[in-house]
């Protein structure tokens, strides 16, 4: 059965009330189908639900309204469907990977998440041109020489580049028999994905797979294309409807698949069913290739982390990309590279334990901070201490002391409990696709500063199960501030000085953009900024240097 008419009338109907309170079902009896029927078929044929096309489609309205209005933020939120601007902010910053705020500052129209209107030749292509689930496979490493040249998403001029490389082919030696031509987009060393738009300059290397690159003349490009899992997509027909294809990767299946990519280069592959570059039944292969557990391993190596070290990892799984395996691998990586050391994990629980909720339970209370922590407390050989609301689960050397007495604190970061454990341990810290707002051990260097208005007057009654099932008593201050409800927000105007200091620096995990942290340089870095004004962080907007600075 076509069900193009029926998907035009949804989308049809989608568009004309994207700033209205859009409901799923009036969509389906719009197009003339059961909800469950339409769904099912929008996402087998479009490979996304009714439901996430709405609310992309709205945070690429948003997002535009950002770049070339000067509505108001909340305006545009409720707009687009958001019960407040903080709920916008959210969803917009999980697909754009920076705030509202800053995406208008920066007046950059970002590839990722750029989620075009469905109209009817768009509606075609994905239908009739493009796998939109793609192939899971494992290859080979590949090695291609080739030709470099720059293009832009606007102005792709592959096809020029195509033409030079096929005329200097035979000047290519140790051929692959068969042929295979590979088009590989190499990662820019200024964007990213979350920066790259219709203008940024690119390279593209086309060239095609050798044996080996004995004897390659200067003139050509060296890649190696690594071994491992790999997402591979069909597109068929015509290649100028390429860019078209690329739209559906990156602004609807990148999205939403649950998949973690290696996003440093991918590639089309042409091999004898690609019939050139305007034939109706041409395939390209768009391969994009996957991070393995040996690939994030090598992340820990190059970030000059070591098997012996002590390690709190904040973390954001999103963030990561196409994982094979997906967060079970990236778990395994952590506890097998750390070997000789200690993994730690905040699993904390303060979003969930109040007067109300008071019974904490470290077998079966859920953390708040997302899947790698709920994962991993359930490990094999992992130890979660007993603190009620910021409780860390430990795996390696001295895990049980590491997690002493918790039972007994009666702060969240208290001095001599395991968040300043970390500073005599000579410990690290990294943020994982998440910033300072994120590091839980600032907590602790203000409280061993004891900076005014951080906890709560009155405490809050815990009931801590232990591990023989006693009932122990707690009394807990919890973090509270007379002026912010996020403290850690403001944690952010430290990064500089951390950086100028040495005491964090920016690296990789994965396709995440992470902050490495040395625990007892941040201790002493922000003692030296708060030696000038206590509460810095919270009265003024931004640090004067010299407060960090060393003469």
């Amino acid at each position: 059965m076509d069900y193009r008419k029926s998907l035009e009338q949804a989308v049809i109907y989608i568009e004309a009330n994207l700033r209205e309170d859009i409901r799923v079902e009036e969509v389906a009896r719009a197009a003339g189908y059961s909800y469950y029927h339409l769904n099912r078929q929008f996402y087998s044929l479009l490979g996304e639900t009714m439901g996430s096309y709405i609310k992309k489609r709205r945070l690429a309205d948003g997002a535009k309204r950002l770049l070339y209005t000067d509505e108001r933020i909340i305006d545009i939120a409720i707009d687009s469907g958001f019960e407040s601007s903080e709920a916008f902010s959210r969803a917009f910053k999980a697909v754009y990977r920076v705030s509202p705020q800053l995406y208008r500052i920066n007046r950059l129209d970002a590839y990722v998440g750029a989620k075009e209107r469905l109209d009817q030749g768009l509606l075609q292509h994905l239908i009739f041109n493009v796998t939109v689930h793609p192939k899971i496979v494992t290859m080979p490493e590949i090695k291609v020489a080739g030709i470099r040249g720059e293009t832009t998403l606007s102005d792709i001029k592959l096809r020029d580049l195509w033409i030079n490389a096929n005329s200097m082919r035979c000047h290519i030696p140790n051929l692959v028999k068969g042929g295979r031509g590979f088009g590989i987009c190499e990662a820019c060393n200024e964007n990213t994905l979350y920066t790259m738009n219709d203008f940024v300059l690119f390279t593209e290397v086309a060239g095609f797979e050798v044996d080996s690159f004995e004897d390659l003349p200067s003139q050509f490009v060296k890649k190696v294309l690594p071994a491992g899992k790999c997402a591979v997509f069909t597109h068929r027909g015509s290649l100028r409807m390429l860019p078209q294809t690329f739209e559906y990767i990156w602004g609807t299946w990148f999205l939403e698949t649950e998949e973690e990519l290696d996003l440093r280069e991918d590639f089309e592959l042409y091999d004898n069913r690609f019939l050139g570059y305007d034939h109706p039944d041409s395939e390209v292969k768009k391969g994009i290739i996957m991070f393995t557990k040996q690939s994030l391993k090598q992340n820990l190596k190059e970030m000059g982390i070591q098997p012996h070290d002590t390690l709190l990892v904040h973390s954001s799984m999103k963030a990561i990309g196409e994982v094979e395996g997906g967060a079970d691998t990236v778990l395994d990586a952590f506890m097998e590279y750390l070997s000789e050391g200690l993994l730690i994990l905040p699993t904390h629980t303060w979003f969930s334990m109040s007067e109300y909720h008071n019974v904490y339970d470290s077998r079966i209370e859920p953390a708040c901070v997302g899947i790698l922590p709920n994962l991993f407390m359930k490990r094999k050989g992992v130890l979660r201490s007993l603190h009620p609301t910021h409780s860390l689960a430990v795996y390696g050397k001295d895990s049980e002391a590491f997690i002493e007495g918790e039972e007994n604190r009666i702060t969240p970061c208290q001095p001599g409990g395991s968040y300043d454990r970390l500073k005599e341990r000579d410990g690290k810290i990294l943020l994982l696709g998440v910033g300072h707002e994120r590091n839980t051990f600032i907590h602790c260097v203000e409280e061993h500063l004891d900076v005014p208005d951080r906890l709560t007057k009155e405490s809050t009654y815990f009931k801590i199960v232990m591990p023989d099932n006693r009932i122990k008593p707690c009394f807990m201050h919890r973090h509270e501030n007379s002026v912010t409800d996020h403290i850690s927000e403001n944690y952010k105007k430290l990064e500089q000085a951390f950086y100028d200091r040495d005491a964090a620096v920016k690296t990789s995990f994965g396709n995440a953009d992470c902050i490495l942290c040395y625990a007892k340089a941040i201790y002493e870095v922000t003692k030296d900024v708060l030696s000038h004004q206590i509460n810095c962080l919270i009265e003024l907007e931004t640090i004067p240097m010299e407060w960090w600075q060393k003469e």
